[in-house]
């Protein structure tokens, strides 16, 4: 709700507040997890420690609860300058021709990258694994659950750069 005051004929005061109600993600299965450290799954008990899904003790289909409270405040001026001569007039103009608008505003939303990220499938519900530990690029193709090192999967090794044939690009810019 919003409402506008005019204080005088050239200064306008605009008073609201808006009401944001951000639902998180849900998923109709309930097949998504999240991380909560010092957390153990009371619906898949071989989860990894800090591994939950909705439906474990104090989590909710949506991972997280609805904000209700959002509450945002916005506040606004517009004033219109009315310089009789000088070089605020040439700036300006005359009355009513220009504006100096201030505003503030506190705003909710949800974050549309991160809703990419979230629903993909992590076991229990998908092969992909999220660690908490930092990525071991010394042994990228280890196993996460057993530890077994696994042959690379992609084993095409890439020529030498002397292998590249040596030509010239010739340019036309600016020639027929």
């Amino acid at each position: 709700m919003q409402d506008s005051w005019r204080l005088r004929p050239n200064l306008t005061l605009n008073v609201g507040v808006r009401w944001d109600l951000i639902e998180p993600w849900s998923e109709k299965y309930n097949s998504i997890q999240t991380i909560v450290p010092g957390e153990q799954s009371v619906l898949y008990p071989n989860a990894i420690p800090g591994l939950v899904v909705p439906g474990d003790p104090g989590i909710p289909s949506t991972l997280s609860p609805t904000q209700y409270h959002n509450f945002a405040p916005r506040i606004g001026l517009a004033y219109s300058p009315d310089f009789r001569s000088g070089l605020l007039k040439t700036i300006f103009g005359d009355g009513g021709k220009s504006s100096i608008r201030a505003s503030f505003g506190q705003f909710y939303t949800a974050y549309p990258g991160i809703s990419v990220g979230i629903m993909y499938g992590v076991p229990p519900f998908g092969y992909n694994y999220l660690s908490p530990a930092p990525p071991l690029f010394a042994t990228p193709f280890t196993n996460a659950g057993d530890g077994k090192q696994n042959i690379n999967p992609y084993p095409f090794t890439f020529p030498p750069i002397a292998f590249l044939p040596k030509t010239r690009i010739r340019s036309s810019i600016g020639r027929p």
